[in-house]
């Protein structure tokens, strides 16, 4: 039912559909899979640790990038990890598009956050 109504959600353009390059975040979400994301889900508010989200490249533009939140700290910022948990960076609550709701891999639907 959730993966459904995520679907929906990406039909009628309230989610952004994204490829993934790399195994950063493996074993969970790997190269070849794709990602939708909720982009109004932090109007108001920020992420939560344990979210996974999708942000832009602090140093890359044009890229972004898949991470689990890590850390909310002062200033504010948010720590991200990579799939293994090991901390890969610090971003503003400014580079953070939206909440990941749905992974599909190659064999269909893996994971849901919805």
């Amino acid at each position: 039912m959730v993966c459904s109504t995520e679907l929906a959600a990406w039909l009628a353009g309230r989610r952004k559909r994204s490829s993934v390059r790399g195994l950063s975040m493996a074993p969970h979400i790997v190269d070849g899979d794709f990602v939708l994301s909720d982009n109004d889900a932090y109007r108001g508010t920020y992420p939560a640790v344990g979210d996974v989200v999708l942000a832009r490249h602090p140093t890359r533009p044009g890229v972004d990038v898949v991470k689990r939140v890590a850390e909310v700290g002062p200033g504010p910022r948010v720590v991200v990890a990579g799939g293994d948990g090991a901390t890969w960076g610090t971003l503003t609550p400014d580079a953070i598009i939206g909440r990941v709701t749905l992974v599909v891999g190659r064999d269909g639907v893996k994971w849901t956050w919805a």
